[in-house]
């Protein structure tokens, strides 16, 4: 086995000697994505994170130099390898990459509401 073979084990947390392939199926797939989108819409950031990391999101990409493409990447990759290899208790820890991404959005977004807000108060 060489290093690399060595951290891929690790990382799938597959826990078997001799590994076996792995092989991701499309529903497999599916329902992993499904149990993400459960977790981030009904726990993690909950509904109100969701909504204010979406103008959050376009706030970060719209910004020069603020490396939003590498941002989406990451909780890109973060909910594929999650939906692909994780299952129960260990999605929960597969999503916390792209738990903080959105964590940032959300931020993002409630600075502009509040922006937004005091703009359109009349300076109290």
């Amino acid at each position: 086995d060489s290093p690399w073979e060595r951290v891929w084990w690790l990382i799938s947390a597959r826990n078997q000697l001799p590994p076996e392939p792995l092989i991701v199926l499309p529903r497999a797939f599916a329902r992993g994505l499904f149990e993400a989108a459960t977790q981030f819409g009904l726990f993690e950031p909950g509904p109100l994170g969701i909504v204010l990391a979406l103008p959050g999101l376009r706030r970060h990409l719209r910004t020069p130099g603020a490396a939003g493409g590498w941002f989406v990447a990451v909780c890109a990759l973060s909910i594929g390898f999650a939906s692909a290899l994780a299952n129960g208790m260990l999605t929960a820890v597969f999503l916390m990459p792209a738990t903080l991404v959105i964590a940032v959005w959300a931020a993002f977004g409630l600075e502009a509401l509040m922006a937004w807000g005091s703009s359109h108060s009349g300076g109290a």
